[in-house]
């Protein structure tokens, strides 16, 4: 999911109206919807009517289960490093054997 930050979802128009509990909604939704894993991603800073904005992280990422997260900055221990590799191979080899067709 991209845009994930606050004046996107949830969007500034529910903000201002005090209603994010459709946005919330939406974003459950989305979650829901992952398979095998879900990436949020949300801009440091974002270019709006010419100037450059600062952005924050959206509201809702708080509220989920911290152990379920974990940042593009953070390593992974190895074992887990390892099978992302691995699985990661798997999916490159299955995809150009079917572009080979």
């Amino acid at each position: 999911m991209v845009g994930v930050e606050e004046g996107l979802l949830p969007h500034r128009e529910a903000i201002d109206a005090g209603d994010v509990d459709e946005e919330r909604r939406l974003m459950y939704v989305g979650i829901t919807r992952a398979r095998q894993s879900l990436h949020l991603s949300w801009c440091r800073t974002r270019k709006r009517a010419g100037e450059r904005a600062g952005c924050q992280p959206s509201r809702f990422i708080g509220e989920l289960a911290q152990e379920d997260l974990r940042f593009a900055d953070a390593p992974l221990p190895p074992d887990e490093a390892a099978r992302e590799k691995a699985a990661g191979s798997e999916r490159l080899r299955s995809l150009k054997a079917l572009l080979r067709g």
